[in-house]
């Protein structure tokens, strides 16, 4: 989940190696942008906005992680696009895809709690377009921090059923 703005100024895939329309592990692809002097980038792929369930509002937008790229060539003078290679790919890079830096290594470890006080929350997306979560799948919820949710906080889910009528009940 990434902000509003967070990948549109950010480099993007401006063509992908000679004769490919798409890209994958070990091809390479010309970037334009500003690298900020990074070389390790991740690729992603712009999604669909996320909206609050329950107010309507925008919580940020859905970013597709693609695969990672290295910095190949960086553009000379009189040129404007970077030459990288796909290091590794998770799905097809193609043009428009939009790059970030590798983020530094993260916490690995953490002991599941339950949040510091009550949280109800709504599910906002399931990653991967699907209708339905399971065990180890991706979901955004419209809580976060400022709710008491932190790193290893756990949360029960629960499916809201249909209200039906009952053709057989009594009159």
């Amino acid at each position: 989940v990434v902000e509003a703005d967070a990948l549109s100024g950010a480099p993007r895939i401006a063509a992908p190696q000679e004769g490919r329309t798409i890209v994958a592990e070990g091809d390479k692809v010309y970037v334009k942008g500003d690298l900020g002097g990074g070389a390790a980038f991740q690729v992603f792929r712009p999604g669909t906005p996320l909206k609050d369930p329950e107010t309507g509002a925008l919580l940020g937008y859905e970013a597709q992680y693609l695969g990672t790229v290295g910095l190949q060539a960086e553009a000379k003078p009189g040129v404007d696009v970077h030459t990288f290679t796909v290091g590794t790919s998770h799905q097809e890079m193609g043009v428009g895809d939009r790059l970030a830096p590798v983020p530094p290594e993260g916490m690995r470890s953490y002991v599941p709690h339950p949040p510091e006080r009550q949280v109800a929350a709504r599910v906002v997306s399931i990653y991967g377009g699907v209708t339905y979560a399971g065990q180890n799948q991706i979901i955004s919820i419209n809580r976060g921090s400022v709710d008491g949710l932190d790193v290893g906080s756990v949360l029960q889910l629960y499916h809201f059923g249909k209200v039906v009528a009952d053709p057989g009940g009594d009159k």
